[in-house]
């Protein structure tokens, strides 16, 4: 179908989230540690002499080498095995189905009744790491609720709503003709509905000015609103004829034919047949780029019809020129017959158009409002200092979109202006159009570009893996100035005359103007260039000129791009894409469909124009304002949450395959396992998986700390809560745990076969039950204290953990096959010794670490916590409960879960 939404929609990408790719990095590191393990043992146990220990019964023969070659290898494997843990991946899933709920379930971010929706769980984690976002405009940082404001007459004459002009208006159109086709072009130019008409036809239209019409685009309900202030009122409107009162006098036409608005064409006609006259009357109304090149006109005359369209745009106003033309009954009836045609092809049918929109009349042009949406400006700088870039993209004049990035503070007063439209652009031709942008290019890569020399390999592996964050934590303390909660003037690069820029071209220096260097961020330019410039720089087959321009894009610190077509936002998403950063797509009609689907995140906003691009999105919000609790809450909760089940995962199941390496190299590479069967394979389930999920209902702070510090947001951004350097962090502290845990059991057991109360000795069995509870134990211990938000479900989780571990083992020393060891060492108090010892040993390491890092070399976060602490003192009552049960989760649900929530008045 040729729609709207279907020109600009492509086949969905298959998305993911960044940290998905770094924990399967992480998982096959692990898994290769695991295969090096095992060969490692298969050539020990091949290599040492067991003959002389008598009583493995090896002194006559050797073992074989199906045996040695391949049933070791595959008992060390199996015996290795939980070093890779298969259930957090499980985990990992249900936190994103979880946040997802979350999401819908804040009530910050419902507008009118109406929450935010979550399409695609998987990229929860996305939210977290945005560092570019790239936006519509109208319906996205504007409401979309247009309001006409004024308009312009073919002699350059302006008049203005506020100053109540608008009855003159209708008195010039009994002299001027142009005036009256304006009237008509704005009434009858349209695809207006009935309101009762549509919902009888259950028509899903998305906009609604008045009681009587209704349309899916919003200029069309102005310009009615505006014809009618001048004394032309719709009556009536079908398929097949229009009837307005043109200043209390009938006019009545027949359609004969709508050429609908695309954006490739820029401009809506409608050929009307009038029934008085029996004439054929050609509206057309379209973008100034668009309609102007058409008409008829003197070089005088065109730059008083530019200039008043100049004046309007320059105060932020929405601005359609207006066209019109009388067609005679044989190219009337030619071009009927040709775009009905049904063996015409589109090329044909548009061949037609073009020759029907030819040789207009200009009759005017007019200004409609769009005011922004509320919390804009004050959501666009919290996104500056979360360090995230802002493209603004529109259909839009460049001038009406720049108007918008200084009331939304896309472009602030600090900014430095690259204009890469032309002065004059029509005149050009296209050589030295793509000469002026190659030369604005080279002049800013001279001034404000500092070619970044490239670190050597040992470098780039430490600045990859993270270690300098790591080691920047213990030897530098974070800015105070972070904790602080958080006019405008164009300041532009030098302009130079164009002709001056032209003047200068050789045909040797197109090379060198697009030679590409490496890059640091100018995050104070503002890089502005229109769709045309984007079109002839692909067109080009410029390469250099390309990379010049997509490097100097992706180092900016915002964008805005006018006069594009749906196909040219999806190419400018691709653009930010390639900087390989994290990059949001933000929009609300079926024209930005195509860019939201190629994002690494869709946002959808539920606009006036339908619901197409909220039902193409990965999340959909009521409001662009939400979009900062979106991402410094839920995205950045998301992100710690994740990175926070993935080494803790990791970290107990290393910790239980290093109990078994330390346990083989004591037993002469055996092959034998320290954990019985039953042990391992509950290790995994019952006790351990809903500590996991305390990780999934942890938040790194409160959500109005996070909200208004977006500088916080940084943490999450750069992947800070999952690195190498915190990952093997993980795995070396599972390592020292399981090496402590594995040598104070041995200990405990040095003398050989115990003799128990009742006289009798234990077999092996008895020497794991207290190291395997205090490894279930210590995990839980360790997820409790690492977590920030602490309520009443996760200490049930606590208890279940340890009690439940006790619970089945007892069942299943009970059974019929059970082994009864369990239950006889429930009698002897040296088990619950060993147990404390074990446990407390760990515990004290675990909090002596925590307690010089946060008193001596304390990060961001850290700062924060204390700084709500300090809050929590003045502002709550002390006590027992205001430890135990945090109040500190984003939605009413969570926060129902905490006893502290009824027992304690909130202040």
């Amino acid at each position: 179908m040729e729609t709207k939404v279907n020109l600009a929609r492509s086949p969905p990408l298959s998305k993911s989230a960044a940290i998905d790719e770094t924990y399967n990095k992480v998982a096959i590191a692990i898994f290769v540690l695991q295969i090096f393990l095992v060969l490692l043992f298969s050539v020990l146990t091949n290599c040492t002499d067991k003959h002389n220990v008598w009583y493995l019964g090896l002194n006559k023969k050797r073992l074989p080498l199906m045996e040695t070659a391949v049933v070791l290898p595959l008992r060390f494997f199996s015996m290795l095995s939980p070093m890779v843990p298969l259930s957090f991946k499980v985990m990992v899933e249900l936190s994103k189905s979880y946040i997802s709920r979350v999401i819908s379930w804040d009530e910050s971010i419902q507008h009118e009744g109406e929450p935010a929706l979550v399409n695609n769980s998987s990229l929860a984690e996305n939210l977290g790491q945005v560092e570019i976002l790239v936006t519509d405009k109208t319906g996205t940082l504007t409401s979309n609720v247009m309001r006409f404001k004024a308009l312009s007459t073919s002699k350059g004459q302006v008049f203005e709503v506020d100053s109540g002009d608008m009855p003159v208006v209708a008195k010039l159109t009994s002299t001027e003709a142009n005036t009256y086709h304006l009237l008509l072009g704005m009434t009858f130019c349209n695809m207006m509905k009935r309101a009762d008409a549509a919902q009888n036809g259950n028509h899903s239209l998305s906009h609604e000015a008045s009681d009587k019409w209704i349309s899916t685009s919003p200029d069309e309900m102005a310009l009615t609103d505006g014809a009618g202030l001048c004394g032309v009122v719709l009556e009536t409107r079908t398929k097949t004829a229009v009837k307005c009162q043109f200043i209390k006098e009938p006019v009545t036409m027949n359609i004969a034919h709508v050429l609908q608005f695309t954006s490739e064409r820029g401009r809506m006609s409608v050929l009307l047949l009038d029934e008085t006259s029996k004439e054929y009357l050609l509206l057309t109304k379209g973008s100034d780029d668009s309609v102007l090149p058409l008409c008829l006109d003197e070089k005088l005359e065109r730059s008083v019809w530019s200039n008043c369209v100049r004046v309007f745009s320059n105060r932020g106003l929405r601005t359609l020129v207006f066209g019109y033309r009388r067609v005679s009954h044989t190219e009337a009836t030619d071009f009927l017959r040709g775009v009905n045609d049904p063996n015409a092809d589109e090329d044909q049918k548009k061949c037609c158009c073009d020759v029907l929109e030819s040789r207009l009349i200009y009759c005017g042009c007019t200004a409609v409002k769009d005011e922004l949406q509320d919390g804009v400006p004050e959501t666009v700088d919290s996104l500056r200092l979360a360090n995230i870039k802002l493209w603004m993209i529109t259909g839009d004049k460049m001038e009406t979109a720049m108007q918008t990035g200084i009331a939304s503070r896309i472009l602030r007063n600090s900014d430095s202006v690259l204009n890469l439209i032309p002065p004059d652009t029509a005149s050009l031709t296209v050589e030295d159009h793509l000469y002026y942008v190659a030369q604005r290019l080279q002049e800013h890569r001279n001034n404000h570009l500092v070619e970044a020399p490239v670190p050597p390999f040992w470098r780039r592996m430490i600045i990859k893996s993270g270690l300098l964050d790591f080691a920047k934590e213990f030897l530098l303390k974070p800015n105070p100035e972070i904790l602080k909660p958080v006019s405008h003037q164009l300041k532009r690069l030098p302009d130079r005359d164009h002709r001056s820029i032209l003047s200068e071209r050789h045909t040797n220096q197109l090379h060198r103007l697009t030679s590409i260097d490496s890059y640091t961020d100018s995050g104070n330019v503002c890089v502005i260039f229109s769709g045309r410039t984007l079109a002839l720089i692909e067109h080009s087959g410029s390469a250099p000129l390309m990379e010049n321009f997509q490097k100097v894009l992706c180092a900016s610190g915002s964008v805005i791009c006018s006069r594009t077509s749906p196909n040219q936002k999806a190419k400018i998403v691709d653009i930010a894409k390639l900087s390989k950063k994290v990059t949001l797509a933000i929009g609300d009609g079926g024209n930005d469909v195509a860019m939201i689907q190629k994002a690494h995140v869709g946002v959808g906003i539920k606009g006036k124009e339908g619901n197409q691009a909220s039902a193409a999105s990965d999340f959909s919000l009521c409001q662009f304002r939400f979009l900062s609790t979106l991402l410094f809450v839920h995205g950045h909760s998301a992100f710690h949450r994740t990175a926070m089940i993935v080494q803790q995962s990791f970290w107990k199941t290393v910790l239980i395959a290093w109990v078994q390496v330390l346990f083989n190299f004591h037993t002469v590479y055996s092959g034998v396992s320290f954990w019985d069967s039953f042990s391992l394979m509950l290790y995994n389930a019952i006790p351990t998986v809903p500590v996991t999920f305390l990780c999934v209902m942890d938040i790194p702070l409160s959500a109005w700390m996070l909200l208004n510090n977006p500088r916080l947001y940084r943490m999450s951004q750069s992947g800070r809560y999952l690195t190498a350097a915190t990952f093997y962090g993980y795995v070396l502290r599972a390592i020292l745990h399981g090496t402590v845990i594995f040598y104070l059991a041995a200990a405990f057991h040095s003398g050989g076969n115990e003799v128990q109360l009742e006289g009798h000795t234990l077999d092996r069995n008895g020497d794991f039950y207290a190291a395997y509870f205090a490894i279930v134990t210590i995990h839980t211990y360790t997820v409790l204290t690492e977590s920030h938000a602490i309520n009443f479900a996760q200490w049930t989780c606590f208890a279940f953990s340890v009690v439940s571990c006790f619970w089945c083992f007892a069942a299943s020393a009970q059974s019929t096959l059970g082994n009864q060891t369990f239950l006889v060492l429930l009698k002897n108090p040296k088990f619950y010794l060993e147990y404390i010892a074990l446990l407390g040993l760990i515990a004290l390491s675990l909090a002596l670490y925590a307690t010089v890092k946060a008193s001596w070399f304390p990060n961001l976060l850290q700062y924060q916590r204390a700084v709500v602490l300090r809050i929590h003192r003045y502002c709550r009552p002390s006590s027992l409960l205001s430890i135990l049960f945090a109040d500190d989760n984003p939605s009413a649900f969570l926060r129902s879960l905490s006893p502290l929530h009824l027992l304690l008045p909130i202040r």
